[in-house]
């Protein structure tokens, strides 16, 4: 039944709204349940019972640009991934203030996030979510959006989302000679625009550096770089892992295998931030590291450049490459394979490490 919907969306996408809200209450019918509100938060935390998977989505069906689009296909196969498999979503604003406040999310808690509000993906991931009373966040420019030209929503589309009662926004940033000012305009335009004061802040491009400072300084609960990782009570806050899905590595297999992952979880973690060294000299330090575990960890950076691994001590990890970045901000992923079961080769979940760097001389 839910191949025949997914092949009815895809085709039918162009005769509009109207056949789309028919295929999606057919289906409600037939016993799926698309509710996925807020899960219910309780004191206090698990390892696992405190995390959660981010998700952000930029452009939808713009095939020449695939490092910043992905397909409404594969959108929808990600889609049917969360609810066939009993993962919640959640307003990513709850999320937040649960992190914050070391209250229980449910095991398998996911929130998706769309950037800057591009009409492509305004069209059709987000009223496909709207369709399934699924909730998301939005970061948008204020300053962008009030002098959109066809290629962002528009404040009239802002107010049809918010009376959803779906969907949040948050500020994204904009480069600028004079970062503050630029947040504090924005602030003051969103706050007119919409009638709340921001929660949530995105970094421009998705990574931090002296921007951070600045949003240490001001009233938003939390931050969003674009490394990969697993939110949990042990991040930092203003500096929270989104995994940006594109064509580029949208795929299903990589996405189910996101959904499995656990945070890694390390102290000590270098590397990170703003750094003088090209490349910069990463490293953390394990609080479970055996012997066997080596084999089973991998770092690379989003270039797919893989780094040299080695053990200082008994637990530190230290992670070098020997030719110079020529991507001055990014990020490193690690990954280590853990394994439920002793006859097998392949890892049950992935705990995985994502370290956002900026090298020094980069714009903000």
């Amino acid at each position: 039944m839910y191949k025949a919907y997914i092949q009815n969306l895809i085709a039918f996408r162009t005769l509009g709204f109207f056949m789309m809200m028919v295929i999606v209450l057919g289906m409600a019918g037939h016993g799926y349940a698309f509710s996925t509100t807020s899960p219910h938060f309780s004191k206090k935390n698990s390892s696992v019972n405190g995390q959660a998977i981010i998700l952000s989505y930029l452009k939808i069906n713009e095939d020449y640009e695939p490092e910043s689009s992905i397909r409404e296909s594969r959108f929808i196969k990600h889609i049917r991934e969360i609810l066939d498999h009993g993962y919640k979503v959640a307003r990513v604003q709850d999320i937040v203030f649960a992190l914050r406040n070391e209250d229980v999310l449910h095991e398998r808690t996911v929130g998706i996030t769309f950037d800057t509000g591009y009409t492509s993906a305004h069209r059709s991931a987000m009223q496909l979510l709207l369709d399934m009373d699924i909730p998301f966040t939005v970061f948008i420019a204020p300053e962008k959006i009030s002098r959109s030209r066809g290629y962002t929503i528009t404040w009239n589309d802002i107010e049809k989302l918010k009376s959803s009662g779906l969907v949040d926004f948050g500020i994204i940033g904009e480069h600028s000679d004079n970062i503050e000012a630029s947040i504090n305009s924005a602030r003051s335009v969103f706050r007119e625009k919409i009638g709340y004061e921001p929660a949530l802040f995105a970094y421009p491009n998705g990574v931090h550096s002296f921007t951070q400072d600045i949003i240490a300084n001001s009233i938003f609960a939390g931050a969003f770089d674009q490394h990969p990782g697993v939110a949990h009570h042990g991040s930092d806050i203003l500096s929270l892992p989104r995994n940006m899905m594109t064509d580029a590595n949208g795929e299903i297999d990589r996405f189910q295998k996101l959904l499995k992952s656990y945070p890694m979880h390390v102290s000590d973690v270098s590397g990170s931030g703003i750094s003088s060294d090209n490349p910069p000299a990463f490293g953390f330090t394990f609080h479970h590291f055996t012997d066997g575990d080596l084999e089973h960890l991998s770092c690379s950076t989003a270039t797919n450049r893989t780094g040299k691994i080695d053990v200082i001590g008994r637990n530190r990890i230290e992670v070098r490459f020997d030719e110079t970045f020529d991507n001055l901000a990014g990020h490193l992923q690690c990954m280590i394979g853990r394994f439920e079961q002793a006859q097998t080769d392949k890892p049950s979940y992935w705990e995985v490490l994502g370290i956002p760097y900026v090298i020094q001389g980069t714009p903000n």
